[in-house]
């Protein structure tokens, strides 16, 4: 069911040859394409750019879903984070920090921490949707629980590589919290002590 033949998607300036694990239909390209001359590829990168919401078929997800099982099959967290199978990069690892760990965003994760993240990929059994954001593939929202919580994780797939790249908590914190770095953090406390009616 992957994407054979490249697709070419035309962009503000310059191209993206996209292919992916699961083949999109006519309406979902032309979802992504109707837009995606409005930017440049690292305007569709920037980490303030809202991504195109891809919905997928039920065929597409399971897809989605057989496709991450078969990477994972037989491998224990551990092993994933040995076999460097995960690759979770910056943003993601200050979001980790401040939403399900509690800690300042710019700790560095704990190989136990790691391994929770890679447990959280072999566990999760539900694909929500796709998004793409000026990259020849798609990231994959993902259900899941990273210990005792319920979380939504975003993963892209390059060359069987399992790449985190949102991990936010389901009813948990929006999008612009504060887990970006020790002046935000503190920034948005500030507001939230000055313009709070109740101080616990």
């Amino acid at each position: 069911m992957n994407q054979e033949n490249p697709v070419i998607i035309p962009l503000k300036s310059g191209e993206v040859h996209f292919q992916d694990i699961i083949e999109l239909d006519e309406g979902q390209l032309k979802k992504i394409k109707n837009v995606s001359l409005t930017k440049t590829q690292s305007q569709w990168l920037h980490k303030d750019t809202k991504g195109i919401e891809i919905p997928l078929t039920p065929e597409q997800k399971q897809a989605v879903l057989d496709f991450k099982n078969q990477v994972v099959e037989g491998l224990s967290a551990e092993q994933l984070i040995e076999g460097d199978f995960i690759d979770v990069p910056p943003h993601a690892i200050k979001r980790v920090n401040y939403r399900l760990e509690d800690q300042d965003p710019d700790e560095i994760l704990t190989s136990k921490q790691l391994v929770k993240l890679a447990q959280a990929v072999i566990d999760s059994a539900e694909v929500k949707n796709a998004q793409w954001k000026g990259r020849g593939n798609l990231s994959y929202k993902f259900l899941s629980r990273y210990g005792d919580k319920s979380i939504e994780m975003s993963l892209v797939f390059e060359d069987a590589i399992l790449i985190i790249t949102i991990i936010v908590p389901r009813g948990g914190p929006a999008k612009k919290d504060p887990g970006f770095s020790l002046r935000d953090l503190a920034r948005t406390t500030r507001k939230s002590k000055k313009s709070s009616p109740i101080r616990k």
